[in-house]
């Protein structure tokens, strides 16, 4: 029975009834404004219960009004409690009494108008739970917020009521894409009937936690899902089921990840392993008693101690044989003393419990009985090793580091030296445009002092002109981040002005980034005086380079001329020899022409005779015929017609050899006497020879025995007019130095990448002493009209443009040998 019903039925006054209610109960009575509004109610009574939820006493309060007993009561609760009473409607409301730390559940409900009963009851555990409750639904609703899951109820026949917004992250569907469609509509077939299981159970009243299905999103798309379900009731009778579907892919992912990170972490735990083992630093792990518990073998070579010996030894143990030698002596102690750097350092770092870097013990020590300088960086730091505090310290030689400091700032002074011997002005200036450094010649050409500009801006050195143009270029130098070089006319001090040219290139700092730009400053005002001076003697060289060009081009045409002369010449020379060579064959062309204009004769006597016989034949006259036949008879036996017939042949051949004699010596002397173009082409010195032999024959064949001995040679690339003509120089040379009869032996022959024409002689042969003037122009051995004195300084100079030699080797009385090597194309 409700206690509305239970009050209404059995109440006759506080004594008889209010003690038996098991709640906290209190009577009221309200109190009304003129215009019948609540303004305030008075306490009647209250049961014990009531006097013990809330702690006031009914002798302090009966006959009170609320404002008496509770000053700073809100006034909705007056008005809400006062409507209760005037209209006889319940009302029920949990409120937090803060002077006592509780919640309550207060129900009001009337009986009779103007009166109304408050029953109390203490919530607060039930709040607490609640709270713990909402704040675990909080902290859920957050991270179902933050992982967007999707809250849904089902009706009794699994149709969605109630879809949230998740719903179209989840699946990719709008809410209202899903309120009114069954649930197996989004179940994968595969998780079907395992759905409907987990639907079955919670029908039955049971809940569901953790049930992994696999749903269809609005792409067709599998999502694995995580669905905790809860059935709904309704006056006892099961009228749904509500769930939350979160996307566990993120969390399978976060899964993956954190086993990814575990194993990382692993993997880092391992690799931390190895660089302790494996680092050059000597380092060691020692605990609160300063005993050595890890160290690894670059700090057994620093201590000169092994891994076995350092470890759970104390650090004075551990550091026996390295001890500090104070200046002016040793400490006096074998172990490391209180002064000690290394013990300091240690206490130091387990007292603040912060890390030390870099702290230099820069002293001699003492090694195994040996004293040497070392310079060890030492630093320590604290790290919680299985929950105790213990101290990784760090052992540094640095001793190198500390020489290449050392030769560092040599270096810097040598630079400086260097600098300042450099004779241009030179400065430094920073990314603020401050002057960090300039250079003694700097100093002289502005007429200044370093005081004046080490630390001062650019416009306090430079005047303000240049300095803005400086401004500037360095905007553009540090945009394009490279180097400048540029003309500027600037005013010195002095009044004086110069042209000068700046070079200016950054300079980085360690990391890379741009600390500043060096400068430096060339002078040319001198120089451009010189380079007008220059310029104006350059124009007059180009005009006596000019002339010279003419004066060349006519040499040249001259030489040319010389060399066309040089080979008509040599032809003029050989002219009578080549008539003589003509006329033979013309000889017995002419006498044969006589015979064969004989035998022309006869043969068209012969011809008429037989044509007469044909007319007799045709006209079958015998006398005719008989007459005919004897007159053939007689012409045969007086003609001697076989002998002509037998010896015409021979007679045509004769005659067409000495043409053929004729032609090659014409074309020859022809090709030999065309003036030189130029053109270079692929020619066979065996064939050049030959052809240039068909000239000298005559020359040569009367005085000279002649030996060829042509070898197997690759086609050279050369102008085929001024070989023929060096070839000609030579063999006419030859010649002339056989005095009554001799041989002339040409061979040819290849030899390291080089043709050869090999052309020696049985003449008179060459002297010593004339032997060096042979290739002279104008030089002549021969007698005087035999020789221009210019065919071999000519050979000498074709030879030499072929990029070939020639060479002659001679000895008195015994001939000479002229050796021409000539390169072979690679392509051969």
């Amino acid at each position: 029975m409700r206690v509305e019903d239970q009050v209404g039925a059995g109440y006759h006054g506080p004594q008889d009834f209010f003690e038996k209610i098991p709640y906290g109960l209190a009577d009221h009575q309200v109190i009304l404004s003129p215009d019948g509004k609540p303004i305030d109610y008075r306490f009647l009574s209250v049961n014990n219960i009531y006097e013990v939820l809330t702690g006031l006493k009914g002798a302090d309060i009966i006959g009170k009004t609320v404002r008496e007993v509770l000053p700073d009561i809100e006034d909705h609760w007056i008005e809400r409690f006062g409507q209760v009473a005037l209209t006889g409607k319940s009302d029920v409301v949990e409120a937090f009494a803060g002077p006592i730390g509780k919640w309550y559940t207060c129900r009001a409900f009337s009986v009779r108008k103007g009166f109304f009963f408050v029953t109390v009851e203490d919530i607060t555990e039930r709040r607490k739970e609640e709270e713990a409750l909402q704040q675990a639904h909080s902290q859920a609703a957050s991270f179902a917020e933050m992982s967007l899951d999707m809250i849904y109820r089902l009706d009794v026949s699994g149709y969605f009521t109630y879809v949230s917004h998740a719903a179209h992250i989840i699946f990719g569907y709008m809410p209202e894409d899903m309120l009114g469609k069954h649930f197996k509509s989004f179940v994968a077939p595969a998780d079907l009937s395992s759905v409907i299981d987990v639907y079955q159970k919670v029908t039955e009243g049971r809940s569901v936690k953790g049930a992994q299905i696999r749903m269809l999103r609005r792409d067709s798309a599998t999502v694995f899902v995580d669905i905790n379900i809860v059935p709904l009731f309704v006056d006892g009778k099961f009228a749904g089921q509500q769930g939350v579907a979160r996307d566990i892919t993120v969390r399978r992912k976060v899964e993956e990840a954190l086993r990814v990170k575990t194993e990382e972490v692993e993997q880092e735990r391992k690799n931390l392993e190895m660089i302790f083992s494996s680092v050059e630093i000597g380092m060691l792990i020692v605990d609160g008693e300063g005993v050595v518990r890890r160290v690894n073998e670059a700090a057994t070579i620093v201590v000169k101690k092994s891994e076995h010996d350092l470890l759970g030894c104390s650090l004075g143990q551990a550091f026996c044989c390295i001890h500090l030698i104070e200046e002016g002596g040793t400490c006096g102690n074998m172990e490391p003393c209180a002064q000690c750097p290394m013990c300091r350092v240690l206490e130091t770092v387990f007292r603040t419990g912060c890390a030390l870097s870099s702290t230099e013990i820069i002293r001699d020590f003492v090694i195994k009985g040996e004293t040497r300088s070392v310079c060890l960086e030492v630093s320590a730091a604290p790290v919680m090793i299985d929950g105790t505090c213990q101290v990784v310290l760090s052992l540094l030689d640095i001793t190198l580091r500390k020489q290449a400091e050392q030769a560092i700032r040599l270096s810097e002074e040598k630079i400086r030296a260097f600098l300042n011997a450099v004779p241009v002005p030179m400065y430094l200036r920073n990314m603020g445009s401050v002057f960090e450094y300039c250079n003694d010649k700097f100093i002289a050409f502005f007429g200044t002092s370093h005081d004046s500009v080490l630390g001062q801006p650019t416009n306090s050195v430079f005047t303000s002109d240049l300095a803005e143009k400086l401004s500037h270029l360095d905007d553009e130098l540090f945009q394009k981040n490279g180097h400048q070089v540029f003309e500027i006319e600037l005013v010195r001090a002095d009044g004086a002005k110069r042209t000068v040219v700046f070079y200016r290139t950054l300079y980085y700092d360690a990391r890379g980034q741009v600390s500043g730009l060096i400068g430096a400053m060339l002078d040319i005002t001198e120089r451009q005086h010189a380079e007008q001076a220059l310029k104006e003697r350059d124009d007059r060289l180009q005009q006596m380079f000019s002339e010279l060009q003419q004066t060349h081009n006519t040499l040249k045409r001259t030489h040319e001329q010389m060399i066309q002369s040089e080979k008509m010449a040599a032809v003029g020379m050989l002219a009578a020899g080549i008539a003589h060579e003509i006329n033979n064959p013309l000889g017995f062309i002419a006498s044969n022409l006589v015979v064969l204009e004989k035998y022309v004769e006869n043969l068209t006597i012969c011809c008429q005779t037989y044509e007469r016989l044909c007319t007799a034949l045709d006209a079958n006259d015998e006398a005719r015929i008989n007459a005919a036949r004897s007159e053939v008879d007689n012409i045969q036996e007086r003609l001697e017609l076989d002998d002509m017939i037998s010896d015409l042949g021979p007679v045509v051949q004769e005659t067409r050899e000495g043409f053929e004699r004729i032609r090659k010596i014409v074309l020859d002397l022809k090709s030999f006497s065309r003036a030189d173009t130029g053109h270079m082409e692929s020619i066979d010195i065996n064939v050049l020879t030959e052809s240039v032999l068909r000239i000298v024959w005559n020359e040569i064949k009367y005085k000279t025995e002649l030996v060829k001995e042509y070898g197997q040679i690759p086609l050279i690339i050369a102008n085929p007019r001024q070989m023929e003509q060096v070839v000609l120089n030579v063999l006419v040379n030859a010649v002339q130095a056989i005095v009554d009869h001799g041989m002339i032996t040409i061979r040819t022959f290849l030899r390291e990448g080089s043709v050869v024409i090999e052309i020696e002689d049985t003449g008179r042969g060459i002297s010593a002493e004339v032997l060096p003037r042979i290739f002279d122009p104008f030089f002549i051995t021969q007698e005087p009209g035999e020789g221009t004195g210019m065919g071999l300084s000519i050979s000498y100079d074709i030879v030499k443009r072929h990029h070939g030699s020639i060479d002659i080797e001679s000895t008195v009385g015994k001939g000479a040998k002229v050796m021409i090597s000539l390169p072979v194309p690679a392509a051969s």
